[in-house]
């Protein structure tokens, strides 16, 4: 007799079933209907965020391309004056002489001695003035400003004058607490809280 113990043969396995039985509970767990009410909920509060930072940015960078027009709009008659400083031959066509003083622009407003189209320049005694004003009217309203008013502010017997663009910035504004706030204008008049303005003094 072998001292060894015989190894067992191993068995045989047993064929599978391709038939397993029905699924268990475990198996077939889905979403429920809280579950996807939840997901949407918080989709769509992730997309109305966006859509305000959207929205809020939009906003903001009109008000700074509309400001950076304003700016240019006020430097280019300030730039006019400055070439019509003196006019020797006929001084009172000349910025030191009185052409571009007390100047009151816009296209609908209910501003005293406001000029609201350029065939308004018309003082035979200015030509050069009235063209330089005319065409800065013109520049104006091309650049789409909302509900625009200018000025130029001029004291006598000085060489400092003060110009101002000012426009409607409500859509900027619809969040200020105080929308009936008013503050000066470099003109000496009253602006609203939807009223911006650029004002350039500057001495010829």
């Amino acid at each position: 007799m072998n001292a060894l113990a015989r190894i067992p043969p191993e068995p045989e396995p047993k064929p599978k079933r391709s038939d397993q039985g029905p699924p268990t509970r475990a198996c077939t767990r889905g979403f429920t209907l809280v579950e996807v009410l939840i997901t949407a909920g918080v989709t769509l509060i992730a997309f109305v965020g966006l859509a305000t930072v959207q929205m809020l940015g939009l906003r903001a960078a009109t008000s700074s391309f509309e400001r950076s027009q304003a700016t240019v709009l006020a430097y280019d008659i300030v730039d006019r004056m400055r070439l019509n400083r003196e006019n020797k031959p006929k001084p009172i066509d000349s910025a030191l002489g009185g052409g571009y003083d007390q100047v009151r622009v816009c296209k609908t407003c209910s501003v005293d001695n406001a000029v609201t189209s350029p065939a308004g320049f018309s003082n035979p005694d200015t030509p050069t003035a009235n063209s330089n004003l005319s065409a800065w009217w013109n520049a104006i309203d091309r650049s789409g400003l909302p509900n625009w008013f200018a000025g130029i502010a001029h004291l006598p017997q000085q060489t400092v004058f003060t110009v101002s663009v000012q426009w409607d910035d409500a859509r900027a504004e619809n969040g200020s607490d105080d929308q009936e706030a008013t503050r000066p204008s470099c003109l000496g008049t009253d602006l609203s809280a939807s009223t911006q303005e650029v004002c350039v003094m500057t001495q010829l």
